[in-house]
């Protein structure tokens, strides 16, 4: 059961998370490997909805539960993921290897943000975790890039 804290104004309670941390990072380590065999497995030239749906579930559960809590550099990094996944399975831009590699390299980059997160060893990881901090903003850059790339194409 959820240890629960009275706020300082006495006005409501809320709930330790921390409890569930275990849990969010099996799932979100799962959702990753998941959303790794899809992205390996499509196909570029028959990729379906229930495909890019899958992909997209992967990456908003990772984010809201990132969101959750508080690991703000996963949960950002993520939400870039879906906005490409989100354009993918409107079928607004046609998949290209060049997304399914910025997508994996997103997920690796989730991966190990979410093992400093669970170490909670940022003495020792700190050079790694700004290391991956910067990684993750070019990461979230090239999925931006990638999307007005594809928007120019289609008004040429």
């Amino acid at each position: 059961m959820a240890e629960v804290h009275q706020d300082s104004g006495g006005s409501g309670s809320d709930f330790d998370l921390s409890q569930f941390y275990q849990i969010f990072f099996e799932e979100a380590g799962e959702n990753l490997d998941l959303m790794e065999q899809m992205l390996l497995s499509l196909n570029l030239e028959t990729a379906d909805d229930e495909e890019l749906n899958g992909i997209f579930r992967c990456a908003h559960s990772i984010k809201g539960g990132a969101a959750t809590f508080g690991f703000s550099d996963v949960a950002e990094l993520t939400h870039q993921m879906e906005s490409l996944l989100d354009k993918l399975r409107r079928h607004e831009l046609k998949p290209s290897s060049a997304m399914v590699d910025v997508l994996l390299e997103s997920a690796d980059a989730s991966r190990a943000l979410l093992a400093c997160h669970q170490t909670g060893n940022v003495g020792q990881g700190l050079r790694q975790w700004i290391w991956w901090g910067v990684f993750g903003r070019w990461l979230q850059a090239m999925l931006l890039a990638l999307l007005c790339h594809q928007k120019l194409l289609k008004q040429w």
